[in-house]
Parts: structure tokens; C-alpha cells; sequence
């Protein structure tokens, strides 16, 4: 007589082992799942938060710098404003003609110098 081995008969112990190691894994892969995704997110809101913050202290620098180079323009155009104001005046009554205003105008600029 010869004897062969049914295949099928050596798996059986092995598949009732793994049963119970399923019904586990089935049971705390989802938990571990939704503990990852809860950790991932609000590790990712926190950088967000952090990259926000740091955007608006760039911002609020950028700005600053802004409003000092407005400051300084301003400033400027207005002390250029008095200069202006009298070379664009119109020459006094005593002198008359061209060739007075001119020499008023020298005058005034010498000064200022």
C-alpha cells in the first residue's frame, strides 16, 4: 500500500493558527490607523501654524521698511518743495525784466548754497 499525503491536510493546523492572529490584526489595525492619521494632522496644523506666524513677522518687516523708505521720499520731496517754491516765485516788482529775474534767481541760489 502505498500512501500519499493530501496537501490540503498539512495546511489545516496551520489556518486554525492564524485565526486568532487575524481576528487581532482585523481588530487594531484600524485603531492604530486613525491614532497615525491623528498624529500626522496635527503635526501638519502645528508647521502650518509655525509657517503662518513666521510669514506674517516677514510681512510685518517687510512693511516697516516700507514706510521708512516712504518716510525718507517724503522728506525728501519736501525740503526739495521749499527750493522749488521760491525759484518758481514770481520775480519781485523793483527789478523788472528778464535780466532782473535772473539775478534774483542766482541770488537765491547762491544763498541757499
Amino acid at each position: 500500500m502505498e500512501r500519499t499525503m493530501d496537501p490540503n491536510l498539512g495546511l489545516a493546523p496551520l489556518a486554525h493558527a492564524l485565526v486568532p492572529v487575524l481576528i487581532l490584526l482585523s481588530m487594531t489595525l484600524p485603531i492604530v490607523g486613525i491614532y497615525v492619521a491623528n498624529r500626522y494632522f496635527g503635526l501638519r496644523s502645528k508647521e502650518l501654524e509655525l509657517e503662518s506666524s513666521q510669514s506674517t513677522r516677514e510681512l510685518v518687516a517687510r512693511v516697516t521698511a516700507l514706510e521708512l523708505r516712504q518716510g525718507a521720499v517724503e522728506h525728501a520731496v519736501t525740503s526739495l518743495s521749499g527750493i522749488r517754491s521760491e525759484l518758481l516765485a514770481a520775480p519781485p516788482l523793483a527789478e523788472s525784466g528778464h535780466s532782473g529775474a535772473a539775478a534774483q534767481r542766482q541770488r537765491t541760489i547762491k544763498a541757499e548754497l
